[in-house]
């Protein structure tokens, strides 16, 4: 996720790999999963979530799960 700019490009990079909506929702909120969006940054899911009002520094893994799970449908079609 590091060099995705928008979520249609997320799409591409997961269609064609074994992650199902489940096994994504289930990776990113173990303990791995958010040290990975830690990792990420909050200015990379600012980036890529960028009408979250409600997004801070402090939030950003949160809510970059939170947007995340909302938008799976997007993503995995």
């Amino acid at each position: 996720m590091f060099s995705v700019t928008s979520l249609d490009k997320l799409q591409w990079r997961i269609k064609g790999n074994k992650l199902s909506k489940a096994t994504a929702k289930t990776y990113m909120e173990s303990v791995a999963g958010r040290a990975a969006l830690i990792n990420l940054g909050f200015n990379k899911a600012k980036q890529l979530f960028p009408d979250d009002l409600l997004m801070t520094e402090q939030n950003f893994v949160d809510r970059l799960i939170s947007n995340l799970n909302s938008s799976f449908d997007g993503i995995f079609k």
